[in-house]
């Protein structure tokens, strides 16, 4: 879990340094407290939101949004479920290893989890009075064909319709 949030957090423009996970008892009241604290200090150095990532704070907060429901939809928990359940399957604990897990993430959950990312972050985006398909391929920090591929999907899905270079809710 913590290496797809890593991997989320990166996709969506977000230093994954923002993440951190450690584990504390409840009789353990001091160290949790030195765990905060230590956490604190760390997010202070790397700035408010974006300013570490060298954007605007809202468009972080935009693609997070985006990420929160893309993470709702369920291909995106299905394709988390059947990775656990290969590694599960495998039953050999050398399998689990960071760079077998990262790169599981990045192969089976990521490619499907970015493609509705995207899409939820076009339909955050977009106005009552449209935007321009090149501004908002920009504002997604999408390649082109990315960018074609998940506004076709959200064109047959009668989410966005398309008037010229202009892309509106349906």
């Amino acid at each position: 879990m913590a290496e797809t949030c890593r991997q989320v957090l990166k996709d969506c423009g977000v230093s994954p340094e923002r993440l951190s996970l450690k584990w504390a008892s409840a009789s353990e009241g001091p160290r949790y407290v030195q765990m905060v604290t230590e956490y604190v200090r760390h997010i202070k150095t790397l700035g408010s939101l974006g300013s570490a990532e060298g954007e605007a704070g809202q468009d972080a907060l935009t693609r997070l949004d985006a990420a929160g429901a893309a993470s709702a939809v369920s291909k995106i928990r299905t394709a988390y479920g059947n990775m656990a359940k290969k590694f599960h399957e495998a039953n050999n604990p050398d399998a689990y290893t960071p760079e077998a897990m990262e790169t599981a993430v990045r192969e089976k959950v990521m490619p499907g989890f970015r493609e509705e990312r995207l899409g939820q972050e076009v339909l955050m985006r977009l106005g009552a009075e449209g935007i321009a398909g090149s501004l908002l391929c920009g504002l997604l920090g999408a390649k082109e064909d990315e960018f074609e591929k998940v506004m076709t999907g959200l064109v047959k899905k009668g989410k966005v319709k398309a008037e010229g270079e202009i892309f509106k809710p349906a």
